[in-house]
C-alpha cells in the first residue's frame, strides 16, 4: 500500500475514506467536472468516450433482439402524469416542474421527464389497434432529471444519461418473457464488457419501481463491501395499458388490453466500473471500454530509431478509432517510473513500451497490469499474478488476443 501511495499521492486511500477515494479518481481521470448547478455534472470528453462505448455495445444487443430506437419528449403535461396514480406518487417528490414559458405562466405545468412510461402510453394507445400492430418494442437514449437531495458524480446526479427500453405485448406471456430477455442482456454486457460479475434477482413489493407488477435487477458488488443496482427491469402487466386504454383487436376480434415492460440502463454504470476496478492508482477499464486501450511510449527518445519505430507502431494499425487498439503515442524523454505515472489514472488496458531493443528488433513490449501499471522488476517479470509483461511482434492480432487476456482476469477478480 505505501508503494501505491507514493506512486499517485493525489488519490485518497480506499481503505481509509472509499468515498473520497471515489471522487479523486473521478476527477484525476478527468471524467467529470463539477458544474455550477448543484446536482449536475459535465461529463467530460474521456468520460463520455466510455459511455460512447457502452452505448454502442448495448444498443448493438437490444437491436439484436429487434428492438427499435425512438425519441418521446422532453416534458409531460402534468395531466398525462397524473393518469396512473402509483406512478404519479412515486415520482412526485423527484419531478422538476416548468411553469413558464418566457415571461408567460402556463396554462398546465410539465414536468422535465424523470422518466418517460406516460409518454410511450400515450402513443401506444395511439398507433396500436390490432393484434398485428404487435409487440412494440422501442427504446430511447436520452437524459432524464430527478431532483435529488444527495448527489455523487456517476452514481446519482439530477440530470443522468441512459436508456429505457418500452414494449408492449399481447399477451402476459410474452411480457414477462420480454422482461427476463431484458435483465439477462444486462447481466451478459456486465459480464462480457464490464467485467462486473452481478447477482440478478426480484425487488420486494416495497422496492418496486412506481405502477410495475415486477421489478428485477442485476445489484454489483463493489470496493467497499456495498452492492449497487445497475441495471432494472419492469413488468407492467396491463396496469399502465389499462389507465392509458391501450387496448387492441385480438384474433377473436375482442378488445384486450396490451401488457408492457420498461428496462434501463445509466451513466451509474461507470461508476460501477470505477468502483469495482480501480484501486489506489486511479482509475482501470476494462479493455472493452477503454477509449485508449494501448499506450506506446518511446523511452529514450535520443536514441536512434526509437522515435521513428514508436511512430511506425502508431500508424501500423494501433491508432484504429474504437476498435480493438486505440493508441497513444508520446515522445517525452523520460524514464520508465516517470512514464507509466503518465499514464496512470486514465485506465488505458495495456502500456506498450519501446525502447532501444524494441527498435532495433522490430519488436516491443506490452505491459497490462489490471489495477495499474507496474514497473516490472520481479525476477520472472512479473509483477505479481493479475500482471502481464508480453514480448510481442508489433501488428494488431497479437495486441487483440492481449487485450482479452486483460479483460478475462479482471472479471475474476471480480468474483
Amino acid at each position: 500500500m505505501a508503494k501505491d501511495k507514493k506512486f499517485v499521492e493525489s488519490i485518497t486511500d480506499m481503505e481509509l475514506d472509499f468515498p473520497q477515494w471515489y471522487t479523486d479518481v473521478v476527477k484525476k481521470a478527468e471524467l467529470v467536472e463539477y458544474s455550477s448547478i448543484k446536482g449536475c455534472m459535465v461529463i467530460r470528453p474521456y468520460g463520455y468516450a466510455i459511455w460512447e462505448l457502452i452505448q454502442k455495445d448495448l444498443d448493438a444487443r437490444f437491436k439484436a433482439t429487434d428492438v427499435e430506437n425512438c425519441y418521446m419528449p422532453m416534458f409531460i403535461p402534468e395531466s398525462l402524469l397524473q393518469k396512473e396514480k402509483d406512478h404519479v406518487e412515486g415520482f412526485a417528490p423527484e419531478v422538476a416542474w416548468v411553469t413558464h414559458g418566457g415571461d408567460k405562466k402556463l396554462e398546465e405545468r410539465m414536468c422535465v421527464r424523470p422518466t418517460s412510461e406516460t409518454l410511450f402510453c400515450e402513443h401506444y394507445a395511439n398507433i396500436i389497434q390490432s393484434h398485428r400492430d404487435l409487440p412494440k418494442l422501442y427504446n430511447q437514449w436520452c437524459s432524464v432529471v430527478r431532483w435529488e437531495k444527495t448527489t455523487r458524480p456517476f452514481l446519482r446526479s439530477m440530470e443522468f444519461l441512459w436508456q429505457e427500453g418500452h414494449t408492449a405485448h399481447a399477451t402476459a406471456e410474452e411480457a414477462q418473457e420480454r422482461t427476463i430477455q431484458m435483465l439477462n442482456v444486462y447481466s451478459d454486457f456486465c459480464h462480457e464488457v464490464l467485467a462486473i460479475p452481478v447477482v440478478k434477482g426480484e425487488k420486494t413489493e416495497k422496492e418496486r419501481f412506481a405502477g410495475a407488477a415486477h421489478t428485477f435487477t442485476i445489484e454489483s458488488l463493489m470496493h467497499d463491501g456495498k452492492a449497487l443496482q445497475s441495471g432494472t427491469s419492469h413488468n407492467f402487466g396491463d396496469g399502465f395499458a389499462k389507465a392509458f386504454g391501450i387496448q387492441y383487436t385480438d384474433k377473436d376480434n375482442t378488445l384486450k388490453h396490451v401488457h408492457q415492460t420498461s428496462w434501463g440502463m445509466t451513466t451509474r454504470l461507470i461508476g460501477a466500473v470505477i468502483m469495482v476496478h480501480g484501486d489506489n492508482r486511479g482509475l482501470c477499464l476494462p479493455p472493452k471500454i477503454a477509449p485508449t486501450q494501448a499506450v506506446i511510449i518511446p523511452i529514450m527518445q535520443k536514441k536512434e530509431g526509437v522515435l521513428e519505430k514508436a511512430e511506425e507502431l502508431f500508424k501500423s494499425g494501433y491508432n484504429c478509432s474504437q476498435s480493438v487498439i486505440g493508441a497513444f503515442c508520446d515522445d517525452l524523454g523520460l524514464d520508465f517510473n516517470t512514464t507509466m505515472k503518465l499514464s496512470e489514472g486514465f485506465g488505458g488496458g495495456m502500456g506498450a513500451t519501446q525502447g532501444v531493443c524494441g527498435a532495433v528488433s522490430g519488436m516491443f513490449m506490452v505491459l497490462g497490469t489490471l489495477y495499474g501499471y507496474d514497473d516490472a522488476k520481479a525476477d520472472d517479470g512479473v509483477p505479481h499474478d493479475q500482471s502481464r509483461l508480453c514480448k510481442r511482434h508489433a501488428h494488431r492480432k497479437q495486441a487483440e488476443r492481449q487485450t482479452e487476456s486483460v479483460h478475462s482476469p479482471k472479471h475474476e477478480r471480480g468474483y
